[in-house]
């Protein structure tokens, strides 16, 4: 799996992963919180959630340790190219990779149902390795205690880091002030895009988890960057965030809202109906009550994702193949 490129970045105890998923998992219901979610009566859009990336991912390790890479490695190729151009089911998943693999005791106790169905995480969960995204942490730890305390900031460089090493500081970063309760200062994110220059990154990781970090600190500089990348690209995995930490900052909300309704139909409609929900706008447009978007203050940035394909996160094996 993906796991051979940077393990450390899927590490659930370290940052993200289900450290993120179990406090997110405790905002949804329970029929959200299952790999096959109930949506009976309800808005299938209300169900999208880090569940099947974060959860999926877990399932998918989970599979691959039982039967050792190599042999899942070939039942991948097999498998997108069986399935490929067409829409396959969890219970077609199943049956299919019961069917690829003999009886034997690598499947012995694997409980289908418990991941399938149940809600919350089950207890057999993979372990990752920490070795890089230690250093990611401790280079947030180390920057929540400048902001905290003052002294002299952190003179780690960075330069040469891999995306995801970067990515994983900045959310150790956001995952600490999301606990915490209380945002960085102004000074702060300022001093850090003085170092690293993440307002001036051309990816969209990068700046889109520096752009929250400066939206809660209400750096008032960030806004025209912010505002330019929520309407050049139009992901809601990056938007919607985006906007809600707008709407919720004392400088950004009446540019959330106008810069919204002027770029609607630049979005995807879901993404739009899922950011009018955020904002409380209705279905004209206008400004409703807000409430809306409390219910999702807290809920970090990498949780609200689209529901992945099975087939689309197998499909992230052959990727280390061309790295």
């Amino acid at each position: 799996m993906f796991t051979h490129v940077c393990p450390q970045f899927f590490d659930f105890d370290a940052i993200g992963g289900v450290s993120h998923l179990t406090d997110d998992l405790k905002l949804l219901p329970p029929d959200f919180q299952r790999l096959i979610p109930n949506i009976t009566g309800c808005d299938p859009d209300e169900a999208f959630s880090g569940v099947p990336y974060e959860k999926g991912f877990s399932f998918l390790l989970t599979l691959e340790r039982r039967v050792g890479t190599p042999a899942f490695e070939e039942f991948a190729k097999a498998y997108l190219k069986k399935f490929k151009f067409i829409t396959v089911t969890s219970t077609e998943f199943k049956e299919y990779f019961e069917s690829y693999f003999a009886p034997g005791d690598k499947l012995t106790g694997l409980d289908w149902d418990a991941w399938f169905h149940e809600p919350g995480l089950p207890q057999e969960m993979p372990s990752l390795d920490r070795t890089l995204s230690s250093g990611s942490e401790l280079l947030a730890a180390a920057w929540v205690k400048y902001d905290r305390s003052g002294g002299d900031a952190p003179s780690v460089d960075i330069s040469k880091w891999i995306t995801n090493q970067t990515t994983c500081f900045l959310d150790a970063v956001l995952t600490t002030i999301d606990k915490d309760g209380k945002n960085l200062k102004a000074a702060t994110t300022w001093k850090m895009d003085e170092l690293y220059q993440f307002s001036k990154s051309k990816n969209t990781e990068k700046l889109s988890r520096y752009c929250k970090l400066a939206i809660g600190a209400e750096q008032a500089s960030i806004l025209p960057v912010v505002l330019k990348f929520i309407t050049s690209q139009g992901r809601m995995k990056f938007t919607r965030p985006l906007y809600r930490a707008l709407y919720a900052s004392k400088m950004g909300r009446a540019s959330a809202i106008k810069t919204f309704k002027e770029n609607k139909a630049f979005y995807h409609a879901i993404c739009q109906k899922m950011i009018s929900t955020d904002m409380g706008l209705d279905e004209e447009g206008g400004e409703g009550s807000g409430e809306a978007v409390q219910l999702f203050k807290g809920i970090n940035a990498n949780v609200v994702v689209g529901v992945a394909a099975t087939a689309v996160v197998l499909g992230l094996v052959f990727m280390r193949k061309r790295r």
